[in-house]
């Protein structure tokens, strides 16, 4: 696998922690701030949001400049609003730089995938986006558990510090490891939109948006549920969230060997471990054994989410591959906006406790649209 893939990949890692760390956080932000949980949610939400509205149309306005250019200008915008995060006096005004980076973040995802594919053999593309989502995955490792460690020990700021120090590294090693690059074929704006006639990406897009409001609606507020439901406190939440993350890394490196022949298997498994294990973190949340045994399932396979949605989505419009990546990232972020919603109308209306139950029902939901295939994605492999 070439370096540059692995660079990409830690630019990734730092993305996504800048994205998903909040999520150790959040009860401390909404105590800093004198909000509620759930309007402290929309530091993620917000930010997801901001990617679903814009993904496409930044990703192709885009499109023109050199990739390194650009992947480096998303970085170092990353960067910059973290740090002016710490000066923050309201949470008006860290809703808006958390915001800020959210416009640009479609386009370094883009961009890394469609480079990562573009490096290796056609029947290896899968591998090498693995690559990327394991970068993604180690976000969850590393970042979020450490975000949260050394936020209940110096206060949130030192969260945001960690974002911009991460952020400056990957720049750092993208600016002196990772050559210019173009894209490969230039595609028009017609050309590129062509693809949205097709049936099959839109069914793709569904099941994608229905996965991630399925597992954010419970994982956005991972360290509330455990605190309530579990009667967790700051550090064992911050080293459930490294179990979890460690059991997703795992998760995406053994799915990306798998990915490009057996899809179909892949998403059934993915619905049916997570409902059943959703049901007894239900039933277990106070017995802590049973729970790291839950936690080290639910890790492994909720990463896969992301790459089993970005497998449909490129599979179904493979013409325009840096565009159909912009749709997984905004649809993506869509459906972890709603089910953050969900999430949070269900901890305002029956307490955090029953989280895994309205993931479960959207799980059904998932199962339903996906077994509701349109003819011509049937085909002649596990796909």
């Amino acid at each position: 696998m070439p370096f540059s893939v692995f660079v990409l990949a830690f630019g990734a890692f730092s993305l996504i922690t800048t994205e998903f760390g909040i999520i150790g956080i959040l009860p401390q932000l909404a105590e800093a701030f004198d909000v509620s949980i759930s309007a402290a949610g929309w530091l993620l939400g917000g930010f997801a949001l901001t990617i679903a509205i814009t993904g496409p149309w930044m990703t192709l306005a885009f499109s023109r400049f050199d990739r390194k250019l650009s992947l480096s200008l998303v970085l170092a915008i990353f960067a910059g609003s973290n740090l002016l995060s710490l000066f923050c006096e309201s949470f008006g005004w860290l809703l808006f730089f958390r915001i800020l980076p959210a416009f640009f973040h479609p386009v370094f995802w883009s961009f890394a995938m469609a480079a990562a594919s573009s490096t290796v053999a056609e029947e290896d593309s899968g591998k090498a986006v693995s690559v990327i989502f394991a970068g993604l995955s180690a976000g969850t490792v590393l970042g979020v558990p450490m975000v949260s460690f050394v936020s209940v020990s110096h206060g949130w700021q030192a969260g945001f510090i960690l974002f911009a120090g991460l952020n400056s590294v990957a720049l750092i090693a993208l600016l002196l490891f990772v050559p210019s690059f173009a894209a490969t074929r230039r595609l028009t704006f017609r050309t590129q939109i062509w693809v949205l006639k097709k049936l099959k990406l839109w069914w793709s897009l569904a099941v994608l948006f229905l996965i991630m409001a399925s597992t954010f609606c419970i994982y956005s507020y991972f360290a509330e549920y455990l605190a309530v439901a579990g009667g967790m406190e700051g550090s064992m939440i911050g080293l459930m969230l490294f179990i979890f993350g460690a059991a997703g890394f795992l998760g995406t490196l053994a799915a990306g060997r798998f990915v490009d022949k057996h899809l179909n298997r892949l998403v059934t498994g993915f619905v049916l471990i997570l409902c059943l294990t959703f049901a007894l973190i239900y039933g277990l949340a106070h017995v802590t054994p049973a729970v790291v045994v839950l936690i080290i399932i639910w890790g492994t396979v909720h990463s896969t989410g992301f790459l089993l949605g970005q497998q449909l989505v490129n599979g179904s419009a493979s013409e325009a591959p840096e565009f159909a990546n912009s749709l997984f990232i905004s649809l993506g972020n869509a459906g972890l906006t709603v089910g953050t919603f969900i999430g949070g109308v269900t901890i305002a209306e029956t307490g955090a406790r029953t989280l895994p139950l309205a993931s479960i029902v959207l799980l059904a939901l998932t199962a339903t649209v996906y077994l509701a295939k349109p003819r011509d994605t049937q085909g002649g492999t596990d796909r």
